[in-house]
């Protein structure tokens, strides 16, 4: 069969190899909203939070734990997902900015090949101002973060409504392992219980941060109580992932159960951006190119191919754009990059890091500076770029996005209310 959870073998329909000259029948792109690799027991991490990814690796799907993300945060990313374009290209970058009308998308693309595209979000920062939606037939956004489960009612709904002979492309996005964390019933072996955390505020006071968010960033928090502090936000964290790992396995088990599973599949499963534990005095994922928010895991299954693409070594997850249209890596690559803009007012802080391999990571972030992951994987200990091999693209990508910045209009007022109504800013920011 071609199930998406099943084994890895190639379908044939008439004697002819799916994917030789047709698409694949269903194609499935699915993105844990906030799910860094370093905390998954896919990747290696002790706690085993993510049966769901490991059954995928087991049933023959190529996988990465060193996929590297186009920015930091959600919309940049998924920007780049829907486009094919590193950040600066597209210049949806920094806060209020939208993706631009102009762009050609991904589920553009897909409905020109006889596909019929959906989006379903748990995400509401995929409300339609963002153009995010551009391209797709049908989008369900949920309008506040209050679980995945209706996203898996709405998977068998659109499986009810949508004819098991129409080629379908269904975009995902599950948002259970981003803050506000869940509470932690007794019960579970591998983490204690414990109630429900946010960082910020629930709606209708979404845009105040807590207080013990903002004392431990501010470096105000005493020692003692950033420990339990930190030791909530991870134990809480690593409980979403689980959370959002359960609901891909609802969402693969719903597209399974379905007539269509039968015909040719592909999917992809990754992640937008991670979440700084701690790391660097942080919480949350508002800025820096470090590993800890842009180091995510990395998925892919097409039961139309021979073989799975080698996703080995040095990958970048905007490679993603490829693979789900086409089933393959791009022929020219290039090196994994990430972008992004943090901070607001007039001088805004663009950020740069580029990888020219898994553990040589060049950055920058308000002067150039190397890391040298094999030896310093916390990038505790900034190095001198000196004549790096990388040196003369890292500045001409920090000055095109520096003209672009400063060539974008002023942010969307709608854009900026919304991301302070889901807390991605605070509206008191310098």
């Amino acid at each position: 069969t071609s199930r998406l959870v099943g084994p890895s073998e190639p379908t044939v329909e008439a004697g002819v190899q799916v994917g030789e000259d047709q698409d694949p029948h269903t194609v499935v792109f699915i993105v844990m909203d906030t799910v860094r690799a370093e905390n998954t027991n896919l990747c290696g991490y002790a706690r085993p939070n993510t049966p769901t990814l490991n059954g995928l690796r087991e049933s023959g799907a190529a996988v990465s734990c060193n996929a590297h993300t186009p920015s930091f945060w959600t919309l940049p990313s998924h920007a780049s997902y829907f486009t094919g374009l590193p950040v600066v290209e597209h210049g949806a970058f920094k806060w209020g900015d939208r993706l631009s009308e102009d762009a050609s998308t991904l589920a553009e693309d897909m409905s020109a090949r006889g596909y019929r595209t959906v989006m379903l979000a748990g995400n509401p920062l995929f409300k339609k101002i963002t153009g995010l939606q551009q391209g797709f037939d049908f989008a369900y956004v949920q309008s506040r973060h209050t679980g995945g489960r209706p996203l898996v009612n709405a998977v068998r709904k659109l499986l009810d409504d949508v004819p098991t002979d129409e080629k379908l492309f269904l975009f995902v996005n599950i948002f259970d392992a981003h803050d506000p964390y869940p509470a932690i019933p007794e019960g579970v072996d591998w983490v204690e219980p414990q109630g429900p955390l946010a960082l910020f505020s629930t709606p209708p006071n979404w845009l105040r941060p807590m207080q013990n968010y903002t004392d431990y960033t501010r470096g105000e928090m005493p020692e003692g109580e950033s420990e339990e502090l930190l030791k909530g936000v991870r134990n809480g964290y690593d409980y979403g992932i689980y959370k959002a790992d359960q609901i891909l396995g609802s969402v693969l088990q719903a597209l399974n159960d379905a007539p269509r599973a039968q015909r040719s599949s592909r999917l992809l499963v990754t992640s937008d951006h991670g979440e700084f534990l701690g790391e660097h005095e942080r919480l949350r994922h508002n800025c820096c190119v470090f590993e800890a928010v842009t180091r995510v895991p990395l998925l892919f299954k097409d039961s139309s191919l021979k073989e799975q693409p080698d996703l080995s070594g040095n990958l970048s997850a905007l490679w993603a754009y490829h693979l789900v249209k086409d089933g393959r890596l791009p022929d020219e690559a290039g090196i994994p990059t990430a972008l992004g803009v943090s901070g607001g007012g007039d001088h805004p802080r663009v950020q740069v890091a580029m990888w020219s391999s898994d553990t040589d990571k060049v950055v920058f972030d308000e002067r150039p500076h190397r890391f040298d992951l094999a030896t310093d994987p916390s990038e505790q200990t900034p190095l001198r770029l000196g004549q790096h091999p990388l040196r003369s693209e890292l500045s001409a990508m920090t000055v095109t996005a520096r003209r672009t910045l400063s060539r974008s209009p002023a942010a969307d007022p709608e854009m900026d209310e919304l991301l302070q109504e889901l807390g991605y800013v605070d509206p008191d920011r310098e």
